[in-house]
């Protein structure tokens, strides 16, 4: 009864999840992986020699639950991107064959299956789909690597400065024309920089309080 609970629980998961025993044969294939991949259990459940990877890669090869197997040092130059998390271990991973082969980002943890004397008897794995965050990563990386290129070739000092007043960073003509460094600027507060740093404190502060002014990093 218990065993059939937990069947039914996983089976409803809202994360595509998928499990294998030790002989690499598949015995949980979740109606989110059905509708991920588009196959439903009927035609994977019992099946082996890797094919819960092809609907992933487009051909038989290990998955991150096979990694299971291996010790840290076979682990790191084969899944540099890998990290473990007590037994488990976590990925994000671009797999072409999804989506009629548009491909998608997962974010990937699998863990060993253990019966309750405590031995490993298979393992599982949860996918989560994060394909618009990864693009939303990159949009963003375009973008600042755009306005970093931007401001420094700017030929004017440009600062980015924190609501507390902190320089956070600053382009090469600020260099010039202040005479410090880039890594001397940062951290520091930018008043200190003027004649009359009281006064140039109050009215950053209240252009700051009218939204006219945000802390933009350049990078």
């Amino acid at each position: 009864m218990e065993r059939r609970k937990l069947t039914d629980i996983i089976e409803f998961l809202p994360e595509a999840t998928l499990a294998i025993d030790k002989e690499r044969r598949i015995i949980i294939w979740n109606k989110a992986i059905e509708k991920m991949t588009g196959i439903p259990a009927a035609e994977t459940i019992g099946k082996s020699d890797y094919a819960y990877t092809i609907p992933f890669y487009g051909k038989a090869q290990p998955l991150l639950l096979d990694a299971l197997l291996l010790s840290d040092e076979e682990l790191a130059p084969r899944y540099p991107e890998i990290t473990r998390e007590g037994e488990a271990l976590i990925a994000e991973v671009f797999c072409p064959a999804l989506y009629n082969n548009k491909g998608a980002w997962l974010f990937v943890k699998a863990s060993p299956l253990h019966y309750q004397a405590g031995n490993i008897i298979g393992a599982i794995e949860s996918i989560r789909d994060i394909t618009e965050r990864k693009q939303s990563e990159e949009r963003q990386r375009l973008v600042s690597t755009y306005t970093r290129n931007l401001i420094e070739a700017s030929l004017d000092p440009v600062a980015a400065i924190s609501p507390q007043g902190m320089i956070t960073d600053v382009n090469r003509a600020t260099e010039e024309i202040t005479g410090f460094s880039r890594d001397h600027l940062i951290g520091g507060d930018f008043s200190s920089y003027f004649t009359e740093p009281e006064k140039a404190r109050e009215v950053y502060e209240k252009v700051f309080s009218q939204g006219l002014v945000r802390d933009y990093p350049l990078i």
